[in-house]
């Protein structure tokens, strides 16, 4: 996992599923 990953799961850990599809 990449630090931006980290930070967005911080930011808005409610679409941190959003955001692991964006990133795969």
């Amino acid at each position: 996992m990449t630090k931006v990953v980290l930070v967005l799961k911080i930011l808005c850990p409610k679409l941190r599923f959003a955001y692991a599809f964006l990133c795969i």
